[in-house]
């Protein structure tokens, strides 16, 4: 029982009917056949109209049709406007109930008569036979009526575009009423400052939805009939009208009893909400930051009204996110209970896990299919910059010169110093979390931290990690505010310069790269082999490259390795038993860590094993009854088990093949 804005409604598309009825000529000659999907509105009919270039029915434009269940005459009309290949070609033109309609009487000058009241029962004016039944009894009723005065040529299915109430969830009606309206200012100003690039769309797409909405745009219906709201400011007294920011004077005024839509005082938040000092500092200000959806609702607004009251733009960017949507691609709604609570997410993995572990999958501008596992990974990861800044905290003074693991890392924090800032600078904030993920989780904790476990250096550790800190801290403001304060003990992390990329050594970083291509090998070796973690072992490195390199890093090899012994030996030749592994620059040896015997038979005896849970699985996909009941979600897990099973088959076959 309100007025609402076009864009306020959802469109849906959805099965219906098309209803073909006679309407016959009022000299007794005929009929016309008109379709329409909403019967109801007939008995408010002013016209039918055809296209004035339809040959099937120019003849007919000027003749008068007596309108059924009305018994009232009213003309054909010729109207551009008419579709031709909708239904018949003639349409049925029903001013109060229908836009285009009512912009076709305006230019045939028909009468208007509303049949539907704002409860959605039928008024007065529909008949006695129909005043106060609802629209969808009425519906009803007609084609009932229709069909028993022969007049119902026939019902098709018909699949078309209904418009619904975000509110309320049922479909809207076009009604003609009395409301207030405002002309849009500065349309032409605001649309050309987005084309130019005055103001930037993220991402660039939006920039043609916007464009296309402005060079459409209608005046704005401001009014709504709510109990609550800014009150229209317009008073009335007799035949006297009067609109200002505060009431007449003088007695005898009535305030129009209408509030203004939301979206009214909405378009005026960039400026509206700030005193003069205060936007005299951050007016235009540099981003904002919503949704596609309401691109026309508050952006376009916001704009029009910053250059009609301001003479300058609100903003100079703004970013569009994604929708998160459930893992079925469906909107997140309270009706369909497929939204999470967000304080029972931030209960369970932190605000900045949660923030951070979204922002990881959210590509700029598209939608995000929520999984809570990407929230574990959130969470992971903060506790990872949590117990790295207690490993830094836990170390003493040492070490000053800088090593080799030194002079790597200051090199990668250059590089993700500068692939953060451009990821940032290009609003691609997924791009910039997932370079901060691998920086630091990658090349900070699992290398420089675990190589300073060997030889630390505390200058450099807290220097890396207070710039990881303020890297990290727009996507993770509470855990890098509390990190920066118990390793800086300074003010406010809001307040540190962002980081700049400082000239490196580029020259270590290939070599220690094969160095850490080195300990990966040697460490999954002992994997493969089944080695006690705790169990020393001997490796032998013959490099291709970076000898004199590897030779400068035994102790680290082998601290890392847990090993008895590291050798460098470009021409070691293994005799025996000696597992390998290749890499780019080096083959790595696990030297004497194989019984040949013990093994062969710890092989046999897991080739057995597999082949066992191989026939189990064969067995159940050769099963037609399984195939035919199970989910194909069952039936894929069961495939995938098997081909990891043969996966791993052939790696225990290969290694037996080697003791053969």
């Amino acid at each position: 029982m309100t007025a609402l804005s076009d864009i306020e409604l959802e469109q849906a598309d959805e099965p219906g009917k098309l209803y073909h009825l006679r309407y016959p000529f009022e000299d007794g000659s005929g009929y016309v056949v008109v379709a329409t999907t909403r019967p109801e509105t007939m008995l408010g009919d002013e016209a039918v109209a055809v296209h004035p270039d339809d040959p099937r029915y120019r003849h007919l434009v000027g003749t008068t049709i007596t309108l059924p269940l009305r018994n009232k005459p009213i003309p054909v009309i010729a109207d551009a406007a008419v579709d031709p290949k909708f239904g018949t070609g003639c349409v049925k033109v029903t001013p109060a109930h229908d836009v285009a309609d009512y912009e076709m009487a305006l230019r045939h000058h028909l009468p208007l008569t509303v049949v539907i009241a704002p409860d959605g029962t039928m008024t007065a004016a529909a008949g006695e036979d129909f005043a106060g039944l609802d629209r969808f009894e009425c519906r009803e009723a007609v084609v009932e009526a229709m069909q028993e005065a022969g007049l119902l040529v026939k019902v098709e299915d018909y699949e078309h575009n209904v418009g619904y109430s975000e509110r309320t969830n049922v479909p809207i009606e076009p009604y003609l009423s009395e409301q207030w309206f405002l002309k849009y200012p500065q349309v032409a100003r605001s649309t050309a400052a987005v084309e130019t690039g005055e103001i930037t769309f993220y991402p660039e797409r939006w920039q043609k939805t916007y464009t296309h909405w402005m060079q459409n745009i209608r005046d704005w219906c401001i009014s709504r009939q709510l109990w609550w709201g800014h009150r229209i400011p317009v008073w009335y007294r007799g035949d006297e009208i009067y609109c200002g920011v505060e009431p007449p004077a003088g007695d005898g005024w009535t305030q129009d009893p209408d509030v203004l839509d939301t979206w009214f005082s909405s378009w005026l938040w960039s400026f509206a909400t700030m005193d003069e000092p205060t936007r005299k500092k951050f007016y235009p200000t540099t981003d904002l930051v919503t949704g596609p959806d309401i691109i026309f609702f508050w952006v376009a607004r916001m704009i029009m009204a910053g250059y009609e009251f301001t003479g300058q733009k609100p903003f100079a960017n703004v970013y569009f996110t994604g929708i998160i949507r459930d893992a079925q691609g469906r909107k997140m709604s309270k009706s369909l209970g497929n939204s999470p609570d967000p304080l029972d997410l931030i209960a369970k993995y932190g605000a900045d896990g949660l923030r951070f572990g979204l922002m990881l999958i959210a590509p700029q501008g598209q939608d995000i299919l929520f999984d809570e596992k990407r929230c574990e990974i959130g969470r992971n990861f903060m506790n990872k910059l949590w117990n790295a800044a207690r490993f830094i905290q836990m170390q003493r003074p040492g070490r000053t010169d800088l090593n080799n693991h030194d002079r790597r890392i200051l090199c990668e924090m250059n590089d993700a110093i500068t692939a953060v800032s451009a990821a940032l600078d290009a609003y691609r904030f997924n791009e910039a979390a997932k370079e901060l993920y691998d920086f630091v989780w990658g090349d900070f904790c699992d290398w420089y931290i675990e190589a300073s476990k060997i030889s630390p250096n505390l200058t450099v550790l807290r220097d890396v990690f207070t710039v990881i800190l303020r890297l990290l801290h727009p996507f993770a403001p509470f855990i890098t505010e509390e990190l920066w304060h118990s390793l800086t003990g300074g003010e406010t992390i809001q307040f540190a310069p962002w980081p700049v990329a400082q000239p490196a050594d580029t020259s270590i970083v290939a070599p220690t790269n094969a160095l850490y291509a080195v300990v990966t090998a040697g460490r999954q070796l002992r994997n493969d082999h089944g080695l006690d973690p705790k169990k020393k072992a001997r490796f032998v490195i013959a490099p291709s490259a970076f000898a004199d390199f590897f030779c400068a890093e035994i102790p680290f090899l082998t601290g890392i390795l847990n090993a008895e012994a590291v050798t460098i030996d470009p021409a070691y030749t293994p005799t025996g038993l000696t597992p390998s592994l290749v890499t780019p620059s080096a083959t790595v040896f696990l030297v004497g860590a194989v019984d040949p015997v013990a093994e062969k038979a710890k092989l046999t005896k897991q080739l057995a094993a597999l082949d066992a849970q191989m026939a189990g699985v064969e067995a159940k996909l050769a099963n037609e009854n399984f195939l035919a009941k199970a989910a194909p979600v069952a039936v894929q897990r069961e495939r995938d088990k098997l081909a990891a099973l043969r996966d791993q088959r052939a790696k225990v076959e290969a290694l037996l093949v080697k003791l053969v």
